[in-house]
């Protein structure tokens, strides 16, 4: 796991000082993780989901310009005017993740990401897609299962809280993926 990664690089440092930076990374992930499980049992905990109006493509758009800025990559948002009520800080979370993962698995220097949002309905349907090497098998388990441990889990979290938070608000997730990019 990544506490013995951290460890492991630490006790060498002496004799290998760019050990440095995988320590930094490493670091960097575990806070990250550690940002995302507390977003998610805040999310997941509540007994009511606090709803209020929203305009999705507006939200939408301004959580894609913000983790292209921190990341470094490109969002390109094609929304229609979709009122939907629902809870606000839920939506932002999930494409924070679906926009952060589409550009940080991507080899490329400006990582793009295209987002759509369209009326369904009673529904949305936000729509994000990426040019990474698409998600890989052991991804698709661990959404089926019902909880990750130490022998079958994924490489992170973003997917799991993706999925449980659409969960919870009603919605449901689909992905469609290849070498060449990933629909979700």
């Amino acid at each position: 796991n990544k506490v013995d990664v951290v460890r492991a690089h630490a006790e060498l440092l002496d004799d290998q000082p760019e050990r440095g930076t995988q320590i930094a990374n490493s670091a960097r992930e575990l806070a990250t993780m550690s940002e995302t499980i507390t977003e998610m049992d805040q999310l997941l905990s509540e007994e009511h989901i606090d709803r209020e109006r929203i305009q999705v493509g507006d939200l939408v758009r301004k959580v894609g310009e913000q983790i292209a800025d921190d990341v470094g990559g490109t969002v390109t948002v094609n929304a229609e005017p979709v009122t939907l009520c629902t809870s606000r800080k839920a939506v932002r979370t999930v494409v924070a993740e679906l926009v952060s993962n589409g550009m940080k698995h991507t080899e490329m220097d400006e990582p793009p990401v295209r987002i759509s949002v369209r009326a369904s309905a009673e529904h949305a349907v936000v729509t994000v897609e990426d040019e990474g090497p698409g998600i890989p098998e052991q991804e698709y388990a661990v959404l089926e299962s019902v909880e990750q441990s130490q022998l079958h889990h994924g490489r992170g979290l973003g997917i799991w809280v993706v999925q449980w938070i659409v969960t919870r608000l009603g919605g449901t997730l689909s992905f469609d993926a290849d070498s060449s990019g990933t629909v979700v």
